[in-house]
């Protein structure tokens, strides 16, 4: 959830925690065709082309926190 960030997560970029607007979790937690978790940050390369579909899986997280603590990794990461 967006809570405060665990201290047992290794520290990352400014951008890790991401402000809700309008009760809307921004970090987008995509899966691509080939099966990898990919969450996209507002300002990364593809996150306003991503769309998230939550039959398959995908989700919206509050913080990049959350969603690598759910499995999800950067683009950068693959």
């Amino acid at each position: 959830g967006c809570s405060l960030i665990p201290s047992s997560l290794p520290a990352l970029p400014p951008y890790n925690i991401v402000p809700k607007i309008a009760d809307y979790n921004l970090v987008k937690g995509n899966i691509s065709k080939s099966g990898k978790k990919i969450y996209q940050v507002p300002g990364s390369k593809y996150y306003r082309k991503t769309k998230i579909d939550k039959s398959k899986g995908e989700k919206w997280f509050c913080s990049v926190y959350d969603a690598r603590e759910h499995g999800w990794k950067s683009y950068r990461e693959y």
